[in-house]
């Protein structure tokens, strides 16, 4: 890990861009949390917190040609989680969720960690690893 950190640090220190991925589900931690687990660590390989942000959406957006994503502003798509705290001054390791606007519709946390219906994604090979994650999954 520090070895990972240094060479980021380096990455930075050439004005490299830096993106940060959603590879999800990976090893065991559920979707989402991999990404604010990236999120924190390019923060503590000293990416600023608001770099770090933009490093999981307009720049990923931008990088991938695509200006109607990673914004929020009037004409793009977004779905955005609402988190306590000023995320532009610091990541915490553990992400306090208000709720989470997808599609436009308004979720409360606790109706998210309900136990999901996988009839619909029971076949699916990422929803096959995703309810292996799920099934591991320790209470909070």
């Amino acid at each position: 890990m520090a070895a990972a950190q240094r060479f980021q640090g380096l990455l930075l220190a050439r004005d490299v861009p830096v993106l940060a991925g959603s590879d999800t589900p990976c090893g065991g931690i559920l979707p989402g949390q991999s990404l604010w687990r990236e999120l924190s660590l390019l923060v503590a390989a000293g990416l600023a917190p608001v770099d770090a942000l933009r490093a999981a959406t307009s720049a990923a957006a931008d990088f991938l040609g695509r200006p109607e994503l990673g914004r929020l502003q009037k004409g793009c798509a977004a779905d955005i989680a609402i988190v306590r705290g000023d995320l532009t001054r610091d990541i915490p390791d553990r992400p306090e969720i208000e709720r989470v606007v997808r599609d436009g519709v308004d979720y409360q946390p606790a109706a998210l960690l309900q136990a999901p219906d996988d009839s619909a994604w029971r076949n699916d090979p990422w929803g096959r690893q995703f309810a292996q994650h799920w099934s591991k999954r320790s209470p909070s």
